[in-house]
């Protein structure tokens, strides 16, 4: 083959290529929640990226634990700032079977790994689904301690302590609905869960 018959050789560039979108539909690659560089501040109040994904990741089980599945994102209804009261009739049905399979005394959850609570069962046959909804609800309408407020921006410190009571969830802007309860491991009997949050739709 003759070299006139080749293809041109490719050539660096000089200058800076403008930068295009992807085509709609396209897979869009984003960065992992890694701890921010010292003196960066996530956009979401949070001083650091919580530990918590936006997606539902469903409720799974660890170390042959299950969920009950009357905690499935895509069928229960609850934001974090409001009463017992506003719970789904419906998922109060099942509000004295077990929170877990098999039964738990005691259930430890983590909220954006700042907020920490223990649930503890209130009957001999483990933490129930009710236990674990007041439990939920109760918590995240408690004052948050200085400890846990100085995780969070100070423009969001500011605002929450301008209202009349620092409750946990004000803290969390409009991140206030139930999205995924997942088992993260099971340590001298006690169940250790992460509670995943979504946006309250607009």
């Amino acid at each position: 083959m003759s070299p006139k018959d080749l293809p041109p050789s490719p050539v660096t560039p000089t200058r800076i290529l403008s930068g295009h979108a992807a085509p709609t539909g396209a897979l869009q690659m984003y960065p992992m929640g890694y701890p921010a560089a010292p003196g960066s501040r996530a956009t979401y109040g949070l001083m650091t990226p919580p530990t918590t994904p936006e997606r539902a990741r469903g409720h799974r089980g660890s170390a042959g634990y299950a969920v009950h599945p009357v905690f499935n994102p895509r069928t229960l209804y609850l934001n974090v700032a409001m009463p017992l009261s506003n719970i789904d009739p419906r998922a109060l049905r099942n509000a004295h079977e077990s929170f877990t399979i098999p039964p738990a005394n005691a259930v430890h959850i983590n909220v954006l790994g700042v907020f920490r609570f223990e649930v503890r069962a209130r009957q001999t046959g483990g933490v129930t689904v009710r236990d674990v909804f007041e439990g939920i609800l109760q918590a995240m309408a408690q004052s948050a301690s200085p400890e846990e407020a100085r995780c969070f921006a100070p423009e969001v410190q500011q605002s929450v302590a301008s209202t009349r009571t620092p409750r946990r969830y004000k803290y969390l802007g409009p991140r206030l609905l139930f999205n995924a309860i997942e088992v993260t491991h099971v340590s001298g009997g006690i169940v250790y869960c992460d509670l995943h949050l979504a946006n309250v739709p607009q």
